[in-house]
C-alpha cells in the first residue's frame, strides 16, 4: 500500500525545517515529533500514531532500492515528506507485485506506504541536496 497524502508542510516550514536539520549534529534523531517545531508546523501529525524513531534524511545522492529495517517497535507504514524538490528527479519509486509506482518530489508532500515495500529514490542532479524526513507509524489493528 502506498498513498499520497498531500501537502503536509507550507513552503516556509519546509524551509525553517530545513535549516533546523543543517544545524543537527548527525542524520538521525529521536523525538523530534515531540519538538515545538514540529507540533507547530503539522499538527495535523499529532492525530497518528508516529513512533518516537524518525528518520532525517539529508541526501546528496538517491538511495538505494531497499527495504525499511524492522526496528521492532511495532512500525506498519512510514510517512516520508519531502522538505525540497529538486530541479529534476529525486522522488520515490515503489515495487509491488512486479510493478513500480512513482511518486515525484514535492515540496511538503507526504507518501504513506507499507514499510515492507522495495523503494527506492529516483535519480537527481549531483550538485544539488535533497531532504526528507519520514515518521515510522504503527497502524491500529
Amino acid at each position: 500500500m502506498v498513498k499520497k497524502l498531500g501537502r503536509i508542510f507550507s513552503d516556509t516550514a519546509c524551509e525553517e525545517f530545513i535549516e533546523y536539520i543543517n544545524k543537527l549534529p548527525g542524520k538521525f534523531i529521536q523525538d523530534i515529533r515531540k519538538d515545538d517545531f514540529l507540533i507547530k508546523y503539522a499538527p495535523q501529525l499529532d492525530n497518528l500514531k508516529l513512533l518516537d524513531f524518525v528518520t532525517i534524511s539529508k541526501n546528496r545522492k538517491s538511495i538505494q532500492e531497499h527495504i525499511d529495517k524492522d526496528m521492532k517497535d511495532g512500525a506498519t507504514h512510514k510517512l516520508l515528506i519531502y522538505l525540497n524538490k529538486p530541479t529534476t528527479g529525486g522522488g520515490t519509486y515503489f515495487i509491488s507485485d512486479n510493478q513500480t509506482t512513482t511518486f515525484p518530489a514535492e515540496t511538503g508532500m507526504g507518501i504513506l506506504f507499507d514499510i515492507k515495500l522495495k523503494h527506492g529514490g529516483i535519480d537527481f542532479p549531483k550538485n544539488e541536496v535533497k531532504y526528507t524526513i519520514g515518521f515510522r507509524y504503527a497502524e491500529e489493528k
